[in-house]
């Protein structure tokens, strides 16, 4: 009694208000992080086990999950019974007659993040009854390696005495509705299931955007290059190395970048192209201005937890992820960035900020390629200079990141294997396997 009504002193009595109200708060938090993973996952009307059309998906951010979804929704308001799920998720399908692959391709024709482990699942479960499958592969004809994943899945599946072929693989280039819609159109051919397009997949995903306020902007450089800094109230979760989806023509294609967390905000680093919509959409962009965009989870490249030293190799605009990594080192773990750039005026633009992160200790070295300048050599050029330090970094458990163009990477990859070779007991291919390769790069 005198603790609740305070006669044994007023702390006790703050006290208990205070746990009474993070009760409270738990209470609602436990709620609203629950109904959020359930939001995100497939809702399913029917299991696994009776349904006659299966749909699986790959995706790294989810974007792929909503051509499944519309196509989903609509066969069962056709009567189908329909089960979706990760393409990791495969399993026995006894009552299945339709089996369609939806995946995106990740990397250098790597599979995304949910998608893994299909091969070894495919061999853990073999259908006892013939299905009939189409595959559709997403991605964007600007990338080297466009749709590869999804050429890969058909082949596995054609060694499976149980797959059919409908028809050969369809690719849906920058979520193209027309691209999807020529898939469709066949596949409701083949199998008879009159079904449109659905209406939502010719409009942008703009679904819960959040609006970012420009707080800062560069001037461009003679490399055509600026900074943006953003900032909003839905950032805690928001991880260096993540993704910004910005919709600047209002039509279904997103326009993807990678960033950086710097001081609580977003960083960016852009290169403006002569006719560059989402480029161009930023750099219209005034201090002031609120830009509504989609933060995006990019769980490929992130900073491994238990990393004990970090070697990161950027080229151009690909530095801006590696910005927010440095920014954030606060256990001050040995961080080695290379970096490359045509002119020394190009690299002023990250200059004052690396410096400072070399004087407060959270970057342990700094080497500076340039192209057009000086020795004009590439990062490659610097890895080959300091490829005992590179040794040393793979030996003792260290983790490099690379993020950039895809011509740097293929350069740095074949670096690192005659690093590796050298020495003879790693591989490139094994520290992929590992984790301890992380790639972002386009």
């Amino acid at each position: 009694m005198r603790w609740h009504t305070g006669r044994s002193g007023i702390a006790w009595a703050l006290i208990l208000a205070v746990t009474s109200g993070y009760i409270l708060f738990f209470i609602y938090s436990g709620f609203a992080i629950t109904l959020k993973r359930r939001r995100a996952r497939p809702k399913n009307k029917f299991k696994a086990t009776e349904a006659d059309i299966v749909i699986l998906v790959g995706s790294e951010n989810g974007s792929t999950f909503r051509f499944a979804d519309a196509v989903c929704s609509r066969l069962i308001e056709h009567g189908r019974k329909v089960f979706l799920t990760d393409l990791d998720n495969y399993t026995s399908f006894p009552s299945a007659d339709y089996l369609i692959i939806m995946s995106s391709t990740y990397g250098q024709g790597e599979p995304p993040s949910n998608a893994k482990r299909i091969a070894e699942k495919l061999a853990q479960y073999p259908q006892q009854r013939n299905i009939h499958y189409t595959v559709v592969g997403f991605g964007s004809r600007s990338y080297p390696h466009f749709c590869k994943f999804a050429f890969d899945i058909d082949k596995l599946l054609q060694e499976q005495p149980w797959a059919k072929a409908l028809f050969p693989v369809y690719t849906v280039n920058d979520q193209s509705p027309q691209d999807f819609s020529d898939w469709l159109s066949e596949w409701v051919g083949r199998t008879g299931y009159h079904m449109l397009l659905p209406r939502e997949l010719l409009t942008p995903d703009t679904r819960k955007l959040t609006p970012l306020r420009v707080i800062d902007k560069s001037a461009l450089n003679e490399e055509n290059t600026f900074n943006i800094r953003l900032n909003g109230k839905r950032l805690k979760d928001l991880v260096s190395g993540d993704l910004l989806a910005i919709y600047p023509k209002d039509d279904h294609r997103e326009r993807l970048y990678s960033v950086g967390k710097v001081d609580g905000q977003i960083q960016l680093s852009i290169k403006l192209h002569e006719h560059g919509i989402g480029s161009g959409h930023l750099h219209a962009l005034q201090i002031g201005d609120v830009l509504k965009a989609r933060l995006m989870k990019n769980g490929h490249f992130r900073v491994p937890k238990n990393a004990k030293a970090l070697i990161l190799i950027s080229n151009g605009t690909g530095i801006a992820p590696f910005l927010g990594m440095i920014s954030e080192n606060k256990r001050k773990i040995p961080i080695r960035l290379y970096c490359g750039f045509r002119t020394q005026s190009a690299f002023d633009l990250h200059r004052f900020f690396l410096e400072e992160q070399l004087a407060k200790g959270k970057l342990a070295g700094l080497h500076l390629a340039l192209s057009r300048e000086a020795e004009k050599e590439y990062v490659s050029h610097q890895l080959l200079k300091n490829k005992e330090m590179v040794w040393h970094t793979v030996k003792n458990d260290g983790v490099i990141m690379i993020c950039g163009s895809l011509s740097m990477q293929r350069d740095v990859m074949a670096v690192l294997e005659d690093i590796c070779n050298y020495e003879g007991t790693h591989s490139v291919a094994s520290l992929i396997d590992q984790g301890r390769i992380l790639t972002d790069c386009y």
